[in-house]
């Protein structure tokens, strides 16, 4: 006896056309993250992406009641704009206030504080918000009429992204999108927030995924979209497997433009040229200085006394901490321990006896070593040259153009630093060779006037200059 074959089964994609069939019409909808399926609105039931089963769903009982139920319902007529109450209006604004500002949880105490105080007035009175109540008219009121702005004022025009992840507190992968156009509504080009987007997969090509469902969301045409921003992360940058090679390769965006960000390369560069050249106890005695404070209301006590008979009662500036994933961060901590060296030297002495410590006995160690202020000098002078130039391009009014003018004007300055006068070479465009460096050069005022003051030996003063050169 012949054993008949099971007949295979077959894969169809969901089709856009189906929405329009009458039948179908405004309860069938694709499910987000798959191409096989499809799901219905009224009944939040899925399916596969298969005529006999959308057939199938349409004569379900389930359907059917829910289809009753929907289309007996008269539409709402549209509210006219004219006979919105002022008390809503002031809800409204009050909403839009908490959603830029603070938590919704403050809507509780304004929304009674506005009732009290405007009692006299008969729309004041009338005001009634809270938590509930405010979240609702952020998601539902404000939310889609500035997403339907942002759409109406780029219209069909081209634009660019600038992208970034964020891991939030239940550790979920989100990708910030901001958009940069050219607004027609106020005649200027303008950057502004798009979208937080959840990530599953936080990959090149999960990425690229996210950035087209928005785009959809938001009815933003891919084809317009000109170029991207984003730090020098591989999975963005990557130059067979990145974000940008794919969606260049794969979505076909053959001339998208990759803008990498300015300070993150100027981060990295530091971060490179300090790697091997200054010592590492300088990123020592900035994070173990923080840390020794930073849990110890006790010591932090102690150091205040010290700090106010040293400086006639005035208060010590607390000690900052260093990003470790940012080099420039650097910049303040060294600052502010600059600013208070003499006292946490003294602070370090007394800790080491008092408190047998041997923490307190290799800071104090480090902090007696004159080396390491003039290292922490230089440090401060050339990122504070660094934050200098940074701000000419983030501050909100800084002209683009301005940005290649900042940083030949840094490069210029640290370069004639360290180099011969007599060596006639332009920085630029010239590779600066061993010869052309003067290990025992000026490096400004602050370091001298410390290398003077410390009475180091010339061999000690010499050896920290090369050091700093080279860097």
């Amino acid at each position: 006896m012949e054993i008949p074959t099971k007949k295979k089964s077959y894969s169809q994609k969901y089709r856009k056309e189906w929405e329009d069939n009458p039948n179908f019409k405004g309860w069938l909808a694709p499910v987000q993250g798959t191409d096989l399926k499809g799901m219905c609105r009224w009944c939040q039931a899925e399916f596969f992406a298969k005529i006999s089963d959308i057939k199938k769903h349409s004569e379900s009982k389930k359907h059917k009641s829910k289809a009753e139920i929907i289309t007996k319902q008269k539409p709402f007529p549209p509210f006219p704009v004219d006979k919105i109450k002022p008390s809503s209006r002031a809800e409204a604004a009050m909403a839009l206030f908490i959603a830029e500002h603070c938590s919704v949880v403050t809507v509780e105490h304004l929304g009674e504080m506005c009732k009290k105080l405007f009692s006299d007035s008969k729309y004041g009175h009338d005001i009634h918000i809270h938590r509930t109540k405010c979240s609702e008219i952020i998601n539902e009121v404000l939310g889609p009429h500035f997403k339907e702005s942002l759409r109406l004022d780029i219209c069909d025009q081209k634009f660019s992204l600038i992208l970034d992840e964020s891991t939030d507190i239940s550790v979920m992968k989100c990708l910030g999108i901001a958009i940069r156009y050219f607004s027609n509504s106020q005649n200027k080009v303008l950057s502004t927030f798009l979208a937080l987007t959840p990530v599953t997969k936080a990959d090149a090509k999960g990425l690229a995924e996210a950035i087209i469902n928005t785009l959809n969301d938001n009815n933003l045409k891919l084809k317009n979209l000109v170029g991207i921003g984003t730090d020098n992360a591989s999975v963005m940058t990557g130059v067979n497997n990145g974000l940008h090679q794919i969606l260049k390769r794969e979505h076909g965006l053959p001339n998208l433009v990759l803008v990498r960000c300015v300070c993150h390369s100027l981060q990295l560069a530091v971060s490179h040229a300090s790697e091997k050249t200054l010592p590492r106890n300088i990123e020592y005695i900035i994070r173990e200085t923080y840390n020794w404070f930073s849990l110890s209301p006790k010591r932090q006590d102690e150091y205040r006394q010290i700090y106010e008979t040293i400086n006639c009662g005035s208060q010590p500036l607390k000690i900052l901490k260093m990003c470790t994933t940012r080099w420039l961060s650097i910049f303040p901590a060294v600052s502010r321990i600059l600013q208070q060296w003499d006292e946490l030297k003294l602070h370090f002495s007394l800790c080491k006896v008092k408190e047998n410590c041997y923490t307190a006995e290799l800071l104090h160690a480090m902090f007696e070593d004159g080396s390491n202020l003039l290292y922490m000098t230089y440090i401060q002078s050339i990122l504070g040259e660094v934050q200098t130039a940074l701000k000419v391009f983030e501050s909100e009014n800084a002209d683009p153009t301005k940005l290649l003018e900042a940083l030949t004007f840094l490069l210029r300055s640290i370069c004639n630093r360290v180099i011969y006068s007599h060596a006639d070479i332009n920085v630029l465009t010239t590779t600066v060779q061993e010869n052309h460096l003067n290990p025992y050069a000026t490096l400004g005022y602050a370091f001298e006037m410390n290398a003077r003051k410390l009475n180091l030996s010339e061999d000690v003063t010499n050896i920290v200059k090369h050091r700093c050169v080279a860097k």
